[in-house]
């Protein structure tokens, strides 16, 4: 059998290894995290543990985990896998920063809890409040026995990857991509709160006509008022209930217009309601 294949098989075991690593055999404490899941992952991705500087010192504390003197620079923060990390990204920020001011060189930044990895890729000196913009991926540790996750890990921190200078354009592409959808995602909010406040109008136009509606629907038939208006009248009104429930305003403003034409005269108060719907 080849010896590739061998490797290959070598290396989805201990994949799924740590994917079925429980959280009793993990521990709980962050030097749990530290000592019995990351130098396993770091071996998968090529690096021998004589690769890894445990605690570096920095401004701000200790870097856990750094990896130096290829073309780009690891760090690793690693917390107890209870804690919540999105509490951490502005420490390991920091680490970064202090990092690439040392270095000047492309980062992986890496921050985990045994449980859940979230990467990140910063290619150039990075201000206060930045680092959310160089986020690259998170991968949860359960998903490590997918191929697919397993790729993405191998081709942004494997060593080979690392070392073959090509670390730039690979950290780049899911840069763009992750900007990109930010800002389709923004794009989209705006729009969406937009079409909720024009609904909101149209709503509160429409409760006037129904207001006005209910009471015309009240008068006796002896007041004038013919069955055809009647009829129009509940019509209009059991239109607007449907537009609500079905969130359909177009529905009503499509056809009101025509209805209360023939139903009341030019000038009246019903008319005016709607011309200001129709604003």
């Amino acid at each position: 059998m080849p010896a590739e294949t061998l490797s290959n098989r070598a290396d989805a075991k201990a994949w799924q290894r740590l994917a079925e690593l429980d959280a009793q055999m993990l521990g709980p404490r962050e030097e749990d995290v530290k000592f019995k899941f990351l130098p396993p992952l770091l071996r998968i991705l090529g690096f021998e543990d004589t690769d890894s500087t445990f605690e570096t010192p920095a401004d701000l504390g200790r870097i856990h985990i750094t990896i130096a003197g290829l073309r780009a620079a690891i760090i690793i923060e690693c917390k107890a896998t209870h804690v919540r990390l999105e509490g951490y990204i502005t420490q390991l920020e920091k680490y970064a920063r202090e990092t690439m001011t040392r270095q000047h060189a492309a980062m992986i930044a890496v921050l985990t809890n045994g449980e859940r990895v979230l990467v990140f890729g910063v290619l150039e000196a990075i201000h206060k409040n930045e680092f959310s913009d160089h986020f690259l991926f998170e991968v949860s540790r359960r998903q490590l026995d997918v191929e697919d996750h397993q790729a993405l890990l191998v081709e942004l921190i494997g060593r080979d990857a690392i070392d073959n200078g090509g670390i730039r354009d690979t950290v780049e592409s899911p840069l763009r991509q992750n900007h990109a959808q930010r800002e389709k995602s923004e794009r989209d909010k705006a729009r969406r709160n937009e079409l909720l406040t024009e609904k909101q109008e149209l709503l509160g136009c429409l409760a006037e006509i129904e207001s006005e509606l209910k009471q015309l629907t009240q008068l006796s038939p002896n007041s004038g008022q013919s069955v055809t208006q009647l009829r129009a009248a509940h019509k209009v009104e059991s239109s607007f209930k449907w537009s609500q429930e079905f969130g359909k305003t177009e529905v009503v403003s499509s056809w009101l217009n025509e209805v209360l034409e023939d139903l009341f005269p030019l000038g009246s108060s019903y008319q005016l309601s709607h011309a200001r719907l129709m604003q």
